[in-house]
């Protein structure tokens, strides 16, 4: 993984985590082991503000899977084609409080949880396989550089290529 930009580590939910100040991102080059429509990714949140329109991105695979923050105070994800998002629903992220997000998929199904619990459910199209690579705390891995850039503290974030559904319920 690449850092890209200026980073800081501040006290996390476990040790450090990664705080991003809105022009920095991680960059985690592309590989066949990153396309994956089976998949668990779990990671702790804390946003400094919820962008005023649109959204910014938390983690992008561009056709694989992703998770944004939305102007709604929504966190939303995709996995493959997904057909549309799944969602936290609004007003759900609440600047400079801790958040555990994650996003789950059986390559059929796929499930968003907050704070542990499953906040929406939706069915997932065929994978598309991506040669991009994989963007923390940016949106569009086919950009250079990407844009949507992520404002707060990320901590403990996983990418499992297994449906973990007990574990996001945690």
């Amino acid at each position: 993984a690449t850092v890209m930009g200026r980073v800081a580590y501040l006290s996390g939910v476990s040790g450090d985590a990664l705080s991003l100040a809105g022009d920095a991102y991680v960059e985690i080059e592309s590989s066949p082991l990153l396309t994956l429509s089976t998949l668990t990714i779990g990671v702790w949140v804390r946003v400094d503000f919820i962008p005023t329109s649109g959204r910014v991105g938390l983690i992008d695979h561009s056709d694989g899977y992703s998770l944004f923050v939305h102007s709604d105070g929504s966190v939303r994800g995709l996995v493959s084609q997904l057909v549309g998002e799944v969602s936290s629903g609004p007003n759900t992220i609440n600047p400079g409080a801790w958040h555990h997000v994650a996003l789950a998929s059986d390559g059929n199904e796929a499930w968003i949880f907050l704070d542990g619990v499953v906040r929406d459910v939706g069915t997932v199209g065929t994978p598309t396989p991506s040669d991009d690579r994989v963007l923390i705390g940016a949106n569009d891995p086919d950009m250079d550089p990407p844009d949507e850039y992520f404002t707060g503290e990320l901590d403990e974030l996983h990418i499992v290529a297994a449906a973990l559904l007990e574990v996001c319920a945690q």
